[in-house]
């Protein structure tokens, strides 16, 4: 029965009615050729392994596989692929199904969220950062339940998303070692203090990397609104390389015309005479400040 097994188990992925039509036939996997089937009749089979007849599964009229088999499936992540037994149907609570409703609001806002701020601001990002982004966006979010199974969000606290890695890869305290100070004013401006910067102090470049750009964006979004857009108010860039530093310096901007949030982000990338640089260590981004207006 072993053998049957791995013969299943090999075949399945693929080509189940195949697998189950060998079966059927009286073939077998042979022990000493990898990849290669001996035909044996089902009665000498059983007589030289004294094996019982078993049926493990019976083709059905769509194609799948009854029994033990058909509750087998197959699962590709990444480049690994395994095989698992079909879970069984969750129960499914008020609780439950309000988790799915919030997490299809959520990633319908962030999707709409991040496409705009890739098409406003120069953000150096991971392949794969998306999810952990959501995670990040369903935090700043406050859900009131409605009548049953129906929820609300409402986006209200940016602040969960300060300190956010776009580059899941290359965190921008890997490479930055200075955190810029911010004054709010009584008339709703705020203030930027950035210190002087020196390479390979508060700018901690990854290896091969000469000089270096840090762009600190200021933009304003209202995620509650029916439609999502980001709106640059301000866009400072520096300059840093081994023989090149820079003064502290600030700047300000105004907040009293816009809704919703005003967010700050900060974007640095590393670049260097060859191009040799790692391509997950050329830069990195976050959020550097949040701020929820009413």
């Amino acid at each position: 029965m072993d053998l049957i097994w791995i013969f299943y188990l090999s075949l399945l992925k693929e080509q189940r009615r195949k697998a189950y039509e060998c079966l059927s036939d009286g073939y077998t996997v042979s022990a000493g050729f990898k990849n290669s089937f001996l035909p044996f009749t089902k009665d000498s089979y059983q007589n030289k392994y004294n094996l019982k007849s078993t049926i493990m599964a019976r083709l059905k009229k769509n194609g799948n596989l009854s029994g033990a088999i058909g509750n087998i499936i197959f699962v590709n992540n990444g480049d690994r692929s395994y095989a698992k037994a079909k879970g069984k149907d969750p129960k499914q609570t008020d609780n439950t199904k309000k988790s799915y409703t919030a997490f299809g609001m959520v990633s319908t806002v962030d999707k709409q969220f991040r496409a705009e701020l890739m098409a406003k601001v120069n953000l150096v990002t991971s392949t794969k950062y998306a999810p952990s982004h959501r995670t990040q966006l369903r935090r700043t979010a406050r859900q009131t339940d409605l009548e049953k199974n129906k929820i609300k969000l409402e986006y209200t606290d940016p602040q969960f998303l300060v300190g956010y890695n776009f580059n899941r890869d290359f965190n921008w305290d890997q490479c930055v070692r200075f955190f810029p100070e911010f004054h709010v004013n009584a008339d709703g401006k705020v203030t930027i203090q950035i210190p002087a910067l020196t390479w390979g102090k508060e700018i901690k470049a990854p290896a091969k990397a000469t000089k270096a750009e840090l762009t600190i964006s200021i933009i304003s979004t209202n995620l509650n609104a029916p439609v999502i857009n980001v709106k640059n108010i301000a866009t400072l860039t520096l300059h840093i390389s081994k023989s090149e530093k820079t003064e502290m310096q600030s700047f300000e901007f105004k907040t009293a015309e816009e809704t919703g949030w005003v967010l700050v982000t900060g974007s640095i990338s590393f670049t260097s005479p060859l191009n040799n640089i790692k391509p997950e260590q050329k830069g990195a981004s976050t959020y550097l400040w949040a701020k929820g207006l009413i």
